[in-house]
C-alpha cells in the first residue's frame, strides 16, 4: 500500500509515501467520526491508518542482516546524517544517510564490534558531540574510543594518564580540552584532553567519588549541562550531584524519600527552553523549581502514578519544539504537556512496535526536531507534523455487568422506565461492577475515566484507564451511575445510567405499612395498658382508703362494743345474784320463778357474749398469749362433746363423735377448748330437730385435723367468702337467734379462725 502526498512547494506535485503493510489490500474505509483509514487486506486482519501533529516510525531489529539481541543504550545522530545506535553488548549499529522517511533496510548500515575494529568493548552507553573533527564513544572501557571522520574508522584514544577510565554512560565537552564523563560504578571523571582535532590525547584524568569511594553510591547514569558553570549529575539512588566547574566542587542533593526511597533513582536529566530542570526518576518526573546554593536545599514538583503519570520510571526525557515533553518509560511514551498538566501515552495501541525503552537512549536533532528513543528491540522517532488534527468527542456506552464478579449479560438487567432505560437489581445483588468506554481509536489509551453514583457520594471518582466502576455492599435504593472521560484533548459530557436496587420483601411499601398498622396497635395496646394500669393503681388506692376507713370503722366498733361490753358486766352480776336468790328462795311462787329464771338465763347469755367479744378483741390486739402444753385430745375432744349431748337430746339430734384413740397434741388447752366449743356450738345452732351432727379428731399427714358437720340448710353461696370475714361478724353482732343457751352471734367462726392462725394453724 503507498500514499501519494500532495507537495504543491515542490517542482513534482506529489511524493509517493510507501506504508508498511507487505500483503494484499482488498478495501479501505474513511471513518467519518475520527481521521483513521481503515485497511482491509488479504489474510493480516484489519490495518488502521491514522495522523496526528507528529509522526511516529519505529525501526526494529528483525530484518537486518545482523544478530542484535541486546537493547538499544545510546543514540546520536552527528552532521553527516549518520545515525549510531549503540547497544549493551552487540556493538554498534552506524546507519548512513539516515532519514526518517525511509526504509532503513535501503542504507548501507555497518555493526561495529570489538572483532572488526579496535572497539575496546561491545557495550556501548554514550555518544558525544565533539568541537574536534571526531565522535567520542564510551562504554564499558578499558578507555574511551571515538571515531575519526578524516580516516573514517574508529581509534581508540591515546592516553597519557596512569588511571583508566571505565563504564562510561554520558559524555559532555565542556571546552576543547575538557571532558565530563559519568560513570556508573567509578564515580566522575573530569579529563583534560589534547592532541590535535584528528587525534586526541588524554592528558590527565581525576577522579571524583563518593561516600568513601563504595561502588553503589557512585552510580551514575546520567549528566545534563545546566550552563557555563553548573552541570547536574544524576546517582541511581542517592539523588543528583550539581557540579560547579569554576572550582570543581559537589554539592549533594537528596530528595525527602517519604517512604518512596526509588525518588532518588535518577536515570535522566533534561533543561528544558525555559531553563527549567527536569530529573527522570524510578517514582516518577521530578520538576526543579529553585535551588538555594547557601542552604543545599531544593524545592520541586513530583509528577507520578498518582497524579495521572501513565508510568513511573522514566527512562529518557526531551523537549519537541512546541515545548512539550517526551519521556520514555517501560510501557511506552508519554507526551507531556507541562503548561495544562496533561499526560497523553503512546504504546502498541498507538502503532509502535517498540515500547519497552532503555535508560540513557536518548537525543533530540535541534535541526529537525526529531527526536529518537532507543529500547529493548529498536528504537523509535518522533518527527513535527504539519496536520491540523479533526476535534472528536466520544460517545460513552455501558457495556458490560458483573455481580459478585460473575459476567452478566447487562441486556437482562435493563429494565424500560418512563423517560429512560435503567439497571434493576435484586438487594442481594449489591456487590457489582458496570463497564463502560468511549471508543476513541486514536487516543484510547489515554482516555481517564470518572464516574459518580447520585445519592450514594457527591464526590466524583478518578478511575485512571480502568474502564470499571465497583461497588460493594449498596443499600437498596434509586441510583444515577454518572460517568465521564477525559481523552487528554477534551472532556465528554456526563453519560447517566439510573440504577434502582430493589428492597427485600420486608422493606417493602406494603411491608412498612404493615409495620405502621402494627406500630399503631402496639401503640394502642400500650395506651389502654397504661390506661388499665392507671385505673388499676386508682382502685388500687381507693380499695386502701375503703379498707383504711374500714379498718378505723371496725376498730371504732370494736372498742366501743369492747367498752359496752365493760360497762355492762357490773350491771349483769348485779342482776345475776338477785335473779338466783329469787329463784332459791322457798317462798317464790312458780310464776316468780319462772320469770326470775327467764332473767337470769338470757343475763348469762348476754355475760358470755361480752365475754367472747372480750376474747375476740384480746386475740386481734394480739394480747392473747398461747400457753403450749402436751394435751389429750381424746379426753378433751370428750369431754366437751358430753357437754353438748343434753342439748343434742332435747333436740332430738344425731350426735356422732369419731375421736382417735391415745392421740397427743401439744397445744394451747384453752384455745383447743373454744376451738371445739364454738364449732361443735355453731353446728348445734343451725341443726334443725333430729338433725345430724358428727365430729372427727385424728391426725393427718403429721398436722391435727378437726371437722365438724351438721345437716340443715347451710351456708348460703354468697355468704361463703364472709364467714371468717371479722368486719361482717361485727356488722351483723346485733342479729343474734334465740334458740336455747348456745344461740350464736356469729363471733364463735371468728374466734376460731383467729385462734387456728395464732397456733400456726
Amino acid at each position: 500500500m503507498i500514499r501519494i502526498k500532495n507537495t504543491p512547494e515542490n517542482a513534482i506535485k506529489y511524493e509517493v509515501e510507501n506504508i508498511d503493510i507487505y500483503c494484499g489490500v482488498f478495501c479501505l474505509y474513511k471513518d467519518h467520526e475520527q481521521d483513521i483509514i481503515w485497511i482491509g487486506t488479504d489474510g493480516q486482519g484489519v490495518y488502521m491508518y491514522t495522523r496526528d501533529r507528529f509522526s511516529f516510525r519505529s525501526f526494529t531489529f528483525e530484518n537486518l542482516q545482523f544478530s542484535i539481541q541486546k537493547p538499544v543504550r545510546a543514540l546520536f545522530l552527528d552532521h553527516k546524517n549518520n545515525l549510531w545506535v549503540g547497544t549493551k553488548d552487540d556493538g554498534i549499529l552506524l546507519i548512513s544517510d539516515f532519514s526518517v522517511d525511509d526504509n532503513i533496510l535501503s542504507k548501507k548500515i555497518d555493526h561495529i564490534t570489538t572483532q572488526n575494529t579496535p572497539l575496546t568493548n561491545n557495550s556501548v552507553y554514550a555518544f558525544g558531540g565533539s568541537r574536534r573533527n571526531i565522535l567520542w564513544i564510551g562504554g564499558d572501557g578499558p578507555g574511551l574510543n571515538y571515531y575519526s571522520y578524516k580516516e573514517k574508522r574508529i581509534k581508540q584514544v591515546r592516553s597519557d594518564a596512569t588511571e583508566q577510565v571505565f563504564y562510561i554512560h554520558d559524555i559532555h565537552e565542556i571546552n576543547d580540552s575538557t571532558l565530563w564523563l559519568a560513570s556508573v560504578g567509578s564515580g566522575i571523571y573530569k579529563l583534560v584532553i589534547t592532541g590535535t582535532d584528528d587525534e586526541p590525547v588524554i592528558k590527565s584524568v581525576k577522579r571524583y567519588t563518593f561516600e568513601k569511594e563504595e561502588m553503589s553510591s557512585n552510580f551514575f547514569f546520567t549528566a545534563c549541562q545546566e550552563n557555563d558553570s553548573i552541570m547536574w549529575f544524576g546517582n541511581r539512588g542517592y539523588g543528583l550531584r550539581r557540579l560547579n566547574m569554576h572550582d570543581d566542587t559537589f554539592c549533594k542533593i537528596k530528595f525527602p524519600p517519604n517512604n518512596i526511597h526509588t525518588i532518588n533513582d535518577i536515570l535522566s536529566i533534561n533543561k528544558d527552553n525555559k531553563g527549567n530542570i527536569w530529573v527522570g526518576t524510578s517514582f516518577g518526573i521530578l520538576k526543579i523549581v529553585s535551588y538555594n546554593p547557601e542552604t543545599n536545599e531544593v524545592s520541586y514538583i513530583n509528577y507520578n502514578e498518582r497524579e495521572g503519570l501513565p508510568n513511573n520510571t522514566i527512562h529518557g526525557i526531551l523537549e519537541d519544539n512546541r515545548g512539550h515533553l517526551w519521556i520514555s518509560t517501560n510501557d511506552g511514551l508519554i507526551q507531556f504537556d507541562t503548561l495544562n498538566e496533561i499526560f497523553r501515552k503512546y504504546n502498541y495501541q498507538s502503532g509502535l512496535n517498540v515500547f519497552e525503552f532503555s535508560d540513557g537512549a536518548y537525543m533530540k536533532d535541534e535541526k529537525t526536531g526529531t527526536l529518537f528513543f532507543g529500547g529493548i528491540n529498536g528504537f523509535v522517532t518522533i518527527s513535527p507534523d504539519e496536520y491540523t488534527k479533526k476535534q472528536f468527542v466520544p460517545p460513552i456506552f455501558f457495556t458490560g455487568l458483573k455481580i459478585y464478579e460473575q459476567e452478566q449479560n447487562l441486556n437482562n438487567f435493563i429494565r424500560a422506565g418512563k423517560d429512560k432505560e435503567f439497571l434493576q437489581l435484586r438487594y442481594d445483588q449489591n456487590f457489582f461492577s458496570v463497564s463502560f468506554v468511549a471508543p476513541d481509536y486514536i487516543y484510547g489509551q489515554n482516555s481517564r475515566y470518572f464516574y459518580n453514583l447520585e445519592n450514594f457520594s457527591s464526590k466524583w471518582i478518578e478511575n485512571g484507564n480502568s474502564n470499571d466502576a465497583n461497588f460493594t455492599n449498596i443499600s437498596p435504593g434509586k441510583y444515577i451511575l454518572h460517568v465521564k472521560c477525559d481523552n487528554s484533548d477534551v472532556v465528554t459530557g456526563i453519560y447517566s445510567l439510573p440504577i434502582i436496587i430493589l428492597p427485600p420483601w420486608y422493606m417493602t411499601t406494603w411491608a412498612y405499612l404493615i409495620y405502621t398498622l402494627l406500630f399503631i396497635l402496639i401503640l394502642f395496646l400500650v395506651i389502654q395498658l397504661v390506661r388499665r394500669r392507671y385505673r388499676r393503681k386508682r382502685e388500687m388506692i381507693i380499695d386502701k382508703m375503703k379498707q383504711h376507713q374500714k379498718e378505723e370503722i371496725y376498730e371504732s366498733k370494736l372498742r366501743f362494743f369492747t367498752n359496752i361490753t365493760h360497762e355492762f358486766s357490773t350491771p349483769l352480776t348485779l342482776i345475776y345474784g338477785p335473779c338466783n336468790r329469787i329463784i332459791s328462795y322457798e317462798k317464790s311462787d312458780g310464776f316468780i320463778k319462772k320469770y326470775a329464771g327467764t332473767i337470769m338465763k338470757n343475763t348469762e347469755r348476754l355475760y358470755t357474749l361480752i365475754q367472747e367479744l372480750i376474747e375476740f378483741r384480746r386475740i386481734e390486739t394480739g394480747h392473747k398469749i398461747s400457753l403450749i402444753e402436751p394435751l389429750n385430745m381424746n379426753e378433751l375432744s370428750n369431754s366437751i362433746a358430753d357437754s353438748f349431748s343434753e342439748l343434742a337430746e332435747s333436740g332430738k339430734i344425731h350426735f356422732q363423735c369419731d375421736i382417735e384413740e391415745d392421740l397427743y397434741w401439744n397445744s394451747d388447752k384453752s384455745c383447743m377448748t373454744k376451738i371445739i366449743t364454738n364449732l361443735l356450738s355453731n353446728a348445734f345452732k343451725y341443726t334443725p330437730d333430729e338433725g345430724k351432727v358428727s365430729m372427727h379428731v385424728g391426725k393427718e399427714n403429721e398436722s391435727l385435723r378437726i371437722s365438724v358437720y351438721n345437716t340443715g340448710k347451710g351456708i348460703q353461696e354468697q355468704d361463703i367468702p364472709h364467714i371468717f370475714d371479722r368486719y361482717h361478724v361485727l356488722d351483723h353482732f346485733e342479729k343474734q337467734t334465740q334458740k336455747g343457751f348456745f344461740s350464736r352471734n356469729g363471733l364463735g367462726l371468728a374466734i376460731c379462725h383467729s385462734m387456728v392462725k395464732m397456733l400456726d394453724g
